[in-house]
């Protein structure tokens, strides 16, 4: 209701919730880059487009600061427009919005099409994002890569017996080829991004054992 409340917001049938938790930099125990075009300071979050969005779709973002009023509220998003080979970072120009506790903001319609932005680290309090997105649903979903598993599965399968069963051992190029797609897929879009997340995670997330 609240993006549907500004023209052209494009699609927002929001079905998918991203929570951060940011640390700030004078908590963090891990070192925070500088944000290397512009010289706006430390980023907790780089430049970026979100992605497996639907075409045209708005994405709301809720943030707050839970810590003690006196803590200094100094977390910054940034935005440009999305350079382009031809384009140098010189001639592409960000904004800089200063945020506080409870703020909420929005990238209507194609904005995420066009634009990149990035969030600058605050220096004393932690920082909570919900992200509220509408997530493409063909693909990037459980029961998507399962179905593509059990396929790649049963061809390699039938693979196998065919070859065993003739008398010159040969496998189809193209079954080879699909479940190797698979293979990678499963390997660096799902296993690795679960275990980038570290091992409390892991431990988070028992269902996914």
């Amino acid at each position: 209701q609240m993006t549907k409340q500004f023209p052209d917001h494009g699609n927002c049938d929001y079905n998918l919730t991203l929570i951060n938790y940011m640390e700030p930099t004078s908590h963090a125990s891990v070192g925070f880059k500088e944000e290397a075009n512009y010289g706006m300071g430390k980023v907790s979050v780089s430049w970026h487009a979100d992605s497996s969005l639907e075409n045209g779709s708005a994405i709301g973002v809720y943030h707050c600061l839970p810590t003690q009023r006196a803590a200094k509220w100094d977390w910054r998003i940034a935005l440009r427009p999305a350079p382009d080979e031809s384009s140098s970072m010189n001639s592409v120009i960000p904004v800089v919005v200063n945020t506080k506790d409870g703020d909420a903001y929005f990238l209507l319609g194609n904005f995420n099409e066009t634009y990149q932005h990035c969030v600058l680290a605050g220096s004393q309090a932690s920082r909570i994002s919900s992200t509220h997105r509408v997530a493409v649903t063909a693909e990037d979903t459980y029961d998507y890569i399962l179905k593509r598993v059990k396929i790649a599965r049963k061809r390699f399968r039938l693979q196998m017996e065919q070859a065993k069963a003739s008398s010159v051992a040969s496998l189809d190029a193209k079954v080879v080829r699909y479940c190797q797609q698979v293979l990678t897929e499963v390997e660096m879009e799902w296993i690795a991004q679960y275990w980038l997340q570290g091992a409390q995670h892991d431990k988070m997330h028992v269902w996914w054992q």
